[in-house]
């Protein structure tokens, strides 16, 4: 008896109308059989079950036109759905049966060589399936349309593009975490056997990882599909605070590092020959330099406060709410904003400490360009943040309480301007 379950799995639109292609879906056997249920499969032919399990296919219209794939966004909500409540949970099952199928066999393994195979041929069929489910349902998801050019998806909810084009690139992941899996274990067998497990520690050990990393990017992958545009506002702003304070500490120990010696003992001692003028001048370079490194550490500083106040007032949901029908064109120039604003920190930095290119000229160049970043982003973010939380209905005796943020903003904005120019000064 010959088992034909490990066909490939083959989605294509066969309708020219998107709403009923994208429900189309054709599940074709191979026409050749891959193995005998009662036969062993030679090792030799693991790369190529490798290939045909992680390869699928897809053949869409010709005609088919990705934003009109993409205003159908009950299906691609569907789709979702399906990947968050079915899709990927199976994927995790069948990871975790694939490896314990290897890492964890059956005592008397030499007496039955062929129990493996088959048991691993059962779960790949499955597994084959799965993954052209999800292969599909994100190429529906995300039909793959520039950022943009999508202004109309203000009430599309979990179905923006600023969430579906992050999907497709979290999904495209775990789909390759999952044929590193497969290889491993293909290669391993190949190379030692049907016993490996049990013989090689070292491989087990491997396979066990990558297991790991599977299972940890599914999680990761449903946590994502769970999150609501706030959440994922926060999450950036979070990560854009540890980008500044990885600054910062790269920063401290770079003024901190031990001078050579060499260096310091000739410095010290022409100064001292030369007498008591060059004495002053040394003094001076020393107090400018000192006047930078407090300058630098300042606006590492302020720019962290300014995106820990951000942050407060995205998770003060007493006083303030997020607006619900921002497109993906506002959501993405908001993004961008915050990241140039703690990328120009980083560059900063990069460029102080010499790490980006050994061209004096380039790092001053590059500095500039950090400092016209910064001067400018932070009153561009605050008038975003401005449009993007409203104020929650406040008593008609107390002022809104957004009115406090304005006042905060003028207040650190003049300090800000103030340690900039410090800084060019003594820069």
């Amino acid at each position: 008896m010959y088992n034909h379950s490990l066909g490939v799995y083959t989605q294509f639109y066969k309708s020219d109308n998107p709403s009923v292609a994208m429900k189309q879906s054709f599940y074709r056997p191979m026409e050749t059989p891959l193995v005998k249920t009662n036969a062993i499969l030679p090792t030799t032919l693991w790369p190529n079950l490798i290939v045909a399990t992680a390869l699928h296919p897809w053949r869409r219209h010709k005609d088919s036109d990705p934003l009109v794939i993409f205003n159908q966004v009950e299906i691609r909500a569907e789709l979702s759905d399906q990947l968050r409540s079915k899709r990927l949970p199976s994927l995790k099952r069948q990871v975790i049966a694939l490896s314990n199928a290897f890492v964890c066999p059956p005592s008397d393994i030499e007496n039955k060589p062929g129990y493996i195979l088959n048991l691993v041929i059962k779960i790949l069929s499955k597994l084959d399936v799965t993954l052209g489910k999800i292969k599909f349902a994100i190429a529906c998801i995300d039909p793959g349309l520039e950022s943009k050019e999508v202004k109309h998806d203000n009430e599309f909810g979990q179905a923006k593009h600023f969430v579906c084009s992050r999907l497709g690139l979290i999904t495209s992941m775990v789909t390759g975490h999952v044929c590193e899996l497969l290889a491993a274990c293909g290669s391993s067998m190949e190379e030692f056997g049907y016993t490996f497990a049990v013989d090689q520690p070292r491989k087990k050990a491997e396979v066990l990882k990558i297991k790991e990393t599977c299972l940890d990017s599914i999680n990761r992958t449903l946590e994502f599909l769970n999150k609501s545009e706030l959440s994922f506002m926060q999450d950036a702003l979070r990560a854009h605070i540890e980008m500044v304070n990885a600054a910062h500490k790269k920063f401290i120990k770079f003024i901190n590092r031990p001078a050579p010696k060499s260096a310091t003992a000739t410095r010290r001692l022409t100064c001292y020959l030369n007498g008591t003028r060059n004495r002053r001048a040394e003094i001076g370079k020393l107090r400018n330099q000192t006047y930078s490194t407090l300058s630098v550490i300042a606006t590492i500083r302020l720019t962290r406060l300014f995106l820990e106040k951000m942050l407060k007032i995205s998770t003060d949901t007493k006083n303030f709410k997020m607006v619900t029908n921002l497109s993906s064109s506002e959501i993405f120039k908001f993004a961008g904003m915050t990241t140039t604003l703690s990328e120009s920190i980083e560059r900063l930095i990069q460029a102080i400490c010499g790490e980006i290119t050994q061209d004096q000229l380039q790092d001053i160049m590059t500095i500039h360009r950090a400092n016209a970043h910064l001067q400018c982003d932070p009153k561009r973010i605050f008038f975003a943040i401005n449009h993007i939380f409203v104020s929650v209905d406040h008593q008609v005796e107390q002022p809104p309480h957004k009115i406090y943020y304005k006042n905060w903003f003028y207040e650190w904005n003049k300090l800000h301007w103030m340690v900039r120019q410090k800084f060019i000064d003594s820069f």
